[in-house]
C-alpha cells in the first residue's frame, strides 16, 4: 500500500507508527538490570528524560531499542515509536546517560523536576 501511495494503512497506526526506526541496546551488564532515570542527549542538549521502574534492559533494549510491527499499531507503544524515530533522526553523537536509583518515589519526582528544568523536546506527556 505504502509503495503504491495508498495511505489507507495509516488508519491502523499510532501517530508515530510510520516513521523510520533503528535498533540499539545497552550492553553494559553493570546497569542492565538496574532501575532509575535515563536521558538522551544530542549535541549537549538534553532531548528526553525517562524513568524506568523495572530495568534498563526492559525499557531500553526491548522497549525503545527494538520496534516490532505491533508497536506501530493504534493500540501499540506510541512512545516507543516516537523516541526510537527521534533517536534514528538524531544520528551519530547521541548519548544515553543513566542514573541508577532504587526508590520509586524518588525516580518519579526527579523525572518530573528534570523535565521541567530542561524543557526536553522529546518528552510529550510531562511538560
Amino acid at each position: 500500500m505504502k509503495g503504491n501511495n495508498d495511505q489507507f494503512y495509516k488508519k491502523f497506526l499510532n501517530p508515530y507508527g510510520d516513521e523510520k526506526y533503528c535498533k540499539f541496546e545497552i550492553i553494559d551488564e553493570t546497569v542492565l538490570y538496574q532501575k532509575g532515570l535515563y536521558s538522551y542527549i544530542s549535541q549537549g542538549e538534553v532531548k528526553y528524560i525517562g524513568r524506568c521502574r523495572d530495568s534498563f534492559y526492559s525499557r531500553i533494549n526491548t522497549g525503545y531499542g527494538y520496534i516490532s510491527p505491533k508497536n506501530c499499531y493504534i493500540d501499540g507503544q506510541a512512545t516507543n515509536c516516537h523516541i526510537n524515530s527521534k533517536i534514528n533522526s538524531a544520528g551519530e553523537g547521541l548519548e544515553l546517560w543513566i542514573a541508577s536509583l532504587e526508590n520509586e518515589i524518588e525516580i518519579i519526582e526527579r523525572e518530573r523536576i528534570l523535565i521541567k528544568k530542561y524543557q526536553t523536546k522529546w518528552n510529550i506527556a510531562l511538560k
